[in-house]
């Protein structure tokens, strides 16, 4: 069986080794609400993910900008995720460092955080919220314990977004100091699209904090279905991204609220 999450994670290594993510800047980031606070205040809260490129699908869109930023925060993105791992993702750290000097929503560090360097370079370049993945800290592929990272990102400003995928992790999800819990419907080791995995564990998240559901999420039926099981918000990147008009698409998902 394929393993997605060794390849990226020596692939993030060897950019820790290179240099990469000591390139983040000092960013004077906007002033921005927390993603608790901006979905309070929205119908159908999405975060919109910013990704040139999927492992699973190949490449999404020929670039991204700043002004593409501003065009999903414009269509009522309630915030963005941006993709900084640059090798299976053609993700950028600078593109994150420049939409924070100018973005008004939150902000979320993607990446497959196994480097205490990573959770710094999120600071330094102005995120709002960090992205951790269940899987690696389980596998062993991080440098420090889960809450021990959760703790330096809070310590730096930074909320956290714990996800997971394999239903064995929710305690450890659930009791962790992370302030969201993202329920992933791929299997990071396969990359395996299971498309009814967030509402099979539903009923597990009742009582749960904030819950984000994410992947595989590009019509009304399965997000207006899994609203009513109790996701708080979804993150969607391909369907966008894949879109010939990114903001319309996040325009025409947002309209599930309605339908």
């Amino acid at each position: 069986m394929s393993n997605f999450l060794s390849s990226v994670v020596a692939g993030v290594r060897e950019n820790i080794r290179q240099g990469y993510y000591d390139l983040a800047e000092h960013v004077d980031k906007l002033d921005r609400p927390s993603l608790k606070e901006v979905a309070e205040k929205t119908r159908l809260p999405i975060i919109a993910e910013i990704k040139p490129r999927s492992p699973s699908l190949g490449r999404l869109i020929d670039s991204v900008s700043v002004e593409l930023a501003s065009s999903l925060e414009r269509a009522g993105a309630s915030a963005l995720s941006i993709l900084v791992e640059r090798i299976h993702f053609n993700g950028s750290l600078e593109l994150l460092c420049r939409a924070s000097e100018s973005i008004g929503i939150p902000i979320l560090f993607k990446d497959f955080v196994v480097s205490t360097k990573q959770v710094e370079a999120a600071s330094r370049s102005g995120a709002d919220i960090l992205l951790l993945i269940a899987e690696l800290f389980r596998d062993g592929y991080t440098e420090l314990p889960l809450n021990q990272i959760i703790r330096l990102a809070h310590s730096l400003g930074l909320e956290v977004l714990l996800e997971f995928h394999d239903p064995q992790l929710l305690g450890t999800v659930t009791n962790s100091e992370a302030d969201y819990v993202g329920v992933n419907n791929r299997d990071l080791y396969t990359l395996n699209l299971k498309p009814d995995h967030f509402y099979s564990l539903s009923h597990e998240l009742r009582g749960c904090r904030f819950k984000v559901a994410e992947s595989g999420y590009n019509e009304c039926g399965r997000i207006g279905r899994d609203r009513l099981a109790g996701a708080d918000a979804f993150l969607i990147g391909s369907a966008i991204m894949s879109s010939a008009n990114p903001s319309g698409k996040l325009k025409e998902l947002l309209d599930c609220d309605q339908s």
